[in-house]
């Protein structure tokens, strides 16, 4: 072998993180063995000990033939690895869409051809030199493969940075958040010392020791930072288990088969004025006020495995606190009672919601009438009225006839005696037009001096009659009404028989009808005059 002792232990150091990077890897594993991104990271970690371990070899060979050999073996590492990382990093933003099977396929594509030609022929270095202190690469620049291996490795751990900055900077959660920035901070690391190594130092030198491999340990602090800082990659049942309570706008206690509290969420910190720190590890019968609370409690609980009774808990200061409580017992495969979860209600919260929500729905359904009602007669006003018109032509509704009524005179009305004469001009005539119908018939005021009127299951000839009846009543009224005698109303009406009629031409033909009514009364007062 060549160098002495150097060598030795730069072969050493190799060999001692390849063992690193197999530990760091079955460390991240078992944090959590179902994760997805723990299976990715063990991946990466493979290929940097694999590396690494090959390395360890190659520094010390003795000739051209070992250093191929030791060379070619480590190139699944330092080729699969920026493979690895771009799935780390769409694993870690949860692109889930694009951790399909066949893509994951295209992804490992480029770095499967790539190792084919580092097994087979020249992918990077082309040949060997040997130094004092170990083996060197010699690469030559104007290799195409070489240029496409670093076209691939920048390309894919590139991707990795952006895809894991833009979850980060989306991200509305601060851990996350730091995540994220660590992986980037010391993931350059690994980018970097590539580029170095691969493209700085064959532009200097000739022949270069290749040690890209040892700044992975840089990132792999990071890592180990994440995971104690951040939970990053862990797992972690408590922690879900606080974030459950936490989002549960119910007062929750977890007890133990002992009945003692184990944990509870803010709720219950909140109503009983207590932190969890005062209220963890005590018997839950220290918060009940009623004794026989306590033994019906654990007696029923043991008999069964859900129970829904009232219970006054006592909070600070002797507070009472009325609630409406949910027992649930889990129990082990022998029956045995391991964990009791307690959801309790404030009765006085509950009371004031329910009124809250009566009064919202009381709100609600004064603006659905205000909506669809005219203010001043209490009909249903023109939106009403159009909402009709389309059901007529969804449920293609038949035997249905249709009036429109205009009020005679009502601008001369409101420029003699005033618009509040005018306005019980108005309502005198909702009332005569409500009079002259069925209940279930629909009267709408769809202008300032327009009304329409739908009827149902009606043939043509009692439309008819009914808009003749309109105009009589109102005649009568009008009488009654004094200076607005001279008043009147135009009715004109129109048919739908068959189902191919719409409403647009029903609405259409019932309009002209009533302005060729008012137009037949307009010609007889000129006559008379």
């Amino acid at each position: 072998m060549i160098g002495g002792n150097f060598i030795n232990t730069l072969g050493i150091l190799s060999l001692l993180a390849a063992m690193f990077y197999l530990w760091l890897g079955i460390f991240g594993f078992y944090l959590y063995t179902q994760g997805r991104i723990n299976k990715l990271f063990l991946g990466i970690s493979l290929c940097l000990a694999w590396w690494s371990f090959a390395y360890g070899f190659f520094y010390a060979a003795p000739d051209k033939t070992a250093a191929w050999f030791w060379f070619r073996l480590s190139s699944p590492g330092w080729i699969l690895l920026p493979a690895f990382l771009l799935l780390f990093g769409l694993e870690v933003a949860r692109k889930l869409k694009l951790m399909k099977k066949y893509i994951i396929g295209l992804i490992f594509l480029w770095p499967a051809i790539e190792l084919y030609r580092a097994i087979t022929g020249v992918l990077t270095a082309e040949d060997f030199g040997f130094k004092p202190y170990g083996t060197v690469e010699v690469i030559s620049l104007t290799n195409p493969w070489y240029w496409l291996h670093m076209l691939y490795y920048i390309l894919y751990v590139g991707l990795m940075f952006l895809i894991i900055y833009r979850w980060g900077r989306r991200s509305p959660l601060k851990r996350e958040k730091m995540q994220s920035l660590l992986i980037i901070l010391f993931g350059l690391v690994i980018l970097l010392s590539g580029i170095f190594t691969n493209l700085v130092m064959p532009a200097l030198s000739r022949g270069f020791l290749g040690v890209a491999h040892f700044f992975g340990i840089v990132w792999a602090a990071g890592f180990l930072y994440a995971v104690a800082r951040y939970r990053f990659m862990r797992f972690d049942y408590k922690q879900i288990l606080e974030n459950v309570l936490a989002n549960i706008n119910d007062v929750v206690f977890i007890l133990g088969y002992d009945l003692r509290i184990l944990q509870v969420n803010y709720r219950a910190e909140k109503l009983l004025g207590l932190s969890r720190e005062d209220i963890n590890g005590t018997p839950f019968g220290d918060w009940l006020e009623k004794e026989e609370d306590k033994e019906r409690l654990f007696t029923r609980i043991t008999e069964r495995s859900f129970l829904h009774m009232p219970l006054t808990l006592v909070g600070k200061g002797g507070r009472r606190i009325i609630t409406r409580s949910f027992i649930n017992a889990i129990k082990d495969d022998f029956g045995d009672i391991i964990v009791i979860t307690v959801v309790s209600q404030d009765i006085r919260l509950i009371t004031r919601l329910r009124r809250e929500i009566k009064i919202r729905r009381e709100k609600e359904k004064e603006l659905k009438y205000l909506s669809f009602h005219d203010p001043l007669t209490g009909l249903f006003n023109r939106t009403y009225f159009v909402e009709w018109m389309r059901k007529l032509d969804e449920e293609k509704k038949t035997r249905v006839g249709l009036i429109i009524c205009d009020l005679d005179g009502l601008k001369e009305i409101n420029d003699r005696l005033g618009h509040l004469k005018g306005d019980e001009y108005i309502k005198r005539a909702a009332d005569v037009l409500r009079r002259c119908v069925r209940e279930k018939d629909e009267v709408m005021r769809i202008g300032g001096d327009e009304f329409a009127v739908l009827l149902f299951d009606v043939d043509e000839e009692v439309v008819r009659k009914v808009a003749l009846r309109i105009r009589e009543v109102f005649a009568c009224e009008g009488k009654e009404m004094g200076d607005v005698c001279a008043a009147g109303i135009s009715a004109g009406y129109a048919y739908r028989s068959d189902a191919d009629i719409s409403a647009e031409e029903l609405f259409r033909q019932a309009d002209l009808n009533m302005y060729e009514d008012k137009y037949k009364k307009e010609v007889r007062s000129d006559r008379n005059a």
